[in-house]
């Protein structure tokens, strides 16, 4: 992105906002989940069965994507950096393999930079980070926890499913 901060203006906003198209997947919690967003406003949710022969469990489009603030996913983030460290056995816990697929987020010091989701929010939101490092995902989805309270959780209002760009998008 590094690029995009030395255009003007219009031109570095635009690029700033096409950076969520194409696909992004990875295997979370024994299945395959994909991002799909081959323009700026429409995205494609699948969950799928590890086996690739295998058809969707969950299959969405959707519509109306736009950009949204980061307030909240960087608080969220905040709240699981800070429950990690005061007790890192929440990492051999029931969500212990979740925090452990994103760990070297969770260690470091990143933050988001650009969110973005969908007017219906179902799915919750797709998420790049401000910094570019070995071991960190090229985007983050979060998803809704319906945790009614954050008090004892690991995970607050997010869990985090990190993603990597297909080759080729």
């Amino acid at each position: 992105m590094a690029a995009a901060c030395a255009l003007p203006g219009p031109a570095r906003a635009q690029a700033e906002a096409a950076w969520y198209r194409g696909s992004f997947s990875s295997v979370f919690e024994q299945m395959r989940v994909t991002v799909t967003c081959e323009s700026a406003r429409a995205c494609e949710y699948t969950v799928s069965p590890v086996d690739a022969a295998a058809e969707p469990i969950a299959r969405r489009p959707a519509g109306d994507v736009a950009p949204v603030d980061v307030m909240i996913p960087n608080n969220n983030l905040a709240h699981t950096r800070d429950a990690v460290r005061a007790d890192p056995a929440l990492y051999q816990g029931h969500e212990g393999d979740a925090l452990a697929a994103v760990r070297p987020l969770l260690d470091g010091e990143a933050r988001y930079r650009h969110c973005v989701g969908s007017s219906d929010a179902e799915w919750g939101l797709l998420c790049q980070l401000d910094t570019v490092a070995p071991g960190l995902p090229d985007a983050l989805l979060l998803l809704p926890t319906m945790n009614p309270t954050c008090n004892g959780q690991a995970f607050c209002a997010y869990f985090f499913v990190p993603l990597h760009r297909k080759p080729g998008d």
